[in-house]
Formats: structure tokens, sequence, C-alpha cells
């Protein structure tokens, strides 16, 4: 899976892709994200490669981290 999607001239980017701009603008590393948002370091780093979608638990975990909406 990658973390990017082109449909004509449309591009569609993984949730990853935005979680890893949010842990580089943070200055922490992969695995201190993970443990602030309180998840493993697999999950985030599945995250990062595109390798699973954002749930509905990790959402509400990376909400209460960052204060954005889940929505």
């Amino acid at each position: 899976m990658s973390n990017t999607v082109q449909y004509r001239e449309l591009y569609a980017f993984h949730p990853g892709y935005y979680i890893g701009e949010l842990i580089e603008e943070m200055g922490v590393s992969p695995a201190e994200f993970a443990r602030r948002m309180g998840t493993s370091r697999k999950t985030v780093s599945e995250l990062l490669a595109g390798k699973c979608g954002l749930s509905r638990e990790s959402a509400e975990k990376l909400s209460a981290l960052t204060g954005m909406s889940i929505e």
C-alpha cells in the first residue's frame, strides 16, 4: 500500500502521511509519538508506511494527543 493514490488529476494521501508530518512538527521519534499516543510502535510504523488504516480507536487517541477533532 502506498501513501498516495492518484485518480485522474486528483491525489489522495494516506492518514500516515499526515501523521508523519505531525511527528516531524513535534520533533519526536515515532516511538515517542506512539508512547504519547498510547499505542504501539508497530501501529505507528504501519500507519507511517501506509500498511494499515486509521482505526476509530487510533483516531480517538490521536485526537486526545493533539487536541484536534476526530472529525
